[in-house]
């Protein structure tokens, strides 16, 4: 049987049956699922707002980075202590949303990989086991998620600053540069899939994990590579059809809405608008979280494949027949 369609297919069956994984997906989607082009599309933002260097620029404008301040928060303070402690409220409340939300995220990760690892392997599984397995190994996958973040950035930061100083960015060393800095973000997340199944299927410490992931890493390099390329080709077949879908679905949405706005019913125009509008969020996310939970099921499949026995890389079959 074809070694990837075996594994893509499983995948999908993994997915279809087993509909509670999509709220796991749903989250684990705001970590940057598809973390193989994270580089890239980071990059890509970054530069189009003026790159890193205009970021921090535009952050020191704001004052926070200044030394002034403490006395600031002081002073207004004393001028105006309800309104401060109103204000002081708001951000701890804001900062506890985000913490959960972070928490929320990585226990959705772990998760999704050790319930899809426990189905591929015959076992039971279930929401709560994912809940359980995501809060006792929050830490080492934060950690690891938090490596990979950090890495990446750190590639940007410095190709941003490269763009912002001199003409360096037009010069045949920054694309080099850029290349290289891609293939490193790319072999990064490939270390980091493989290193979370280690920590969180076979329960592998922080360190082991890293490691063992590399060495699988290594030794199937072009087989990941090319999985890579297939999950990124069904991910943009799947947003294009979803964007048809989408548009297909608005356009009577939006034509009985501008109806009642040339009816001069404002009322009944906002709440068709709106109707739609939760509508293509809810699509969305739906999408979202399938999407997904597809390709983790598809990486613990590879995973679980390679580490039993291991399979070929199609382009090397190719060769071979030649």
């Amino acid at each position: 049987m074809n070694f990837y369609r075996d594994i893509f297919k499983k995948a999908w069956l993994i997915t279809w049956k087993n509909k509670y994984l999509w709220f796991f997906g749903l989250f684990a989607v705001l970590l940057g699922n598809g973390g193989e082009y994270d580089f890239l599309f980071n990059f890509l933002g970054v530069n189009n707002d003026g790159g890193v260097s205009s970021g921090l620029g535009g952050l020191a404008q704001t004052g926070i980075l200044s030394r002034q301040i403490l006395p600031n928060l002081a002073r207004a303070f004393v001028n105006d202590p309800v309104t401060f402690l109103i204000i002081i409220i708001v951000f701890f409340v804001i900062a506890v949303l985000i913490c959960f939300l972070v928490w929320l995220i990585v226990v959705s990760q772990t998760a999704l990989i050790n319930n899809t690892a426990k189905i591929i392997g015959g076992k039971d599984s279930s929401f709560k086991e994912g809940i359980e397995v995501g809060v006792k190994k929050f830490w080492p996958v934060l950690g690891m998620n938090i490596v990979q973040k950090v890495l990446i950035y750190l590639f940007i930061f410095i190709l941003g600053l490269s763009l912002f100083y001199g003409s360096l960015g037009t010069s045949i060393f920054y694309q080099i540069l850029f290349f290289i800095f891609l293939l490193i973000s790319l072999a990064i997340s490939f270390l980091i899939k493989y290193s979370l199944a280690f920590l969180i299927i076979k329960d592998r410490n922080f360190r082991d994990s890293i490691t063992e992931g590399w060495l699988l890493l290594k030794r199937n390099w072009l087989i990941t590579l090319e999985i890579a390329v297939l999950i990124i080709a069904i991910s943009f077949l799947v947003i294009v059809a979803s964007a048809l879908v989408l548009f297909t679905l608005s356009t009577p949405v939006l034509f009985i809405a501008m109806l009642f706005l040339k009816l001069q019913s404002t009322i009944g125009f906002w709440v068709i608008a709106s109707i739609g509008f939760i509508l293509v969020a809810a699509l969305l996310m739906l999408v979202g979280a399938i999407l997904a939970t597809f390709q983790t099921a598809v990486w613990v499949n590879l995973y679980v494949e390679l580490i039993s026995g291991g399979g070929t890389s199609k382009i090397l079959r190719l060769f071979s027949k030649a």
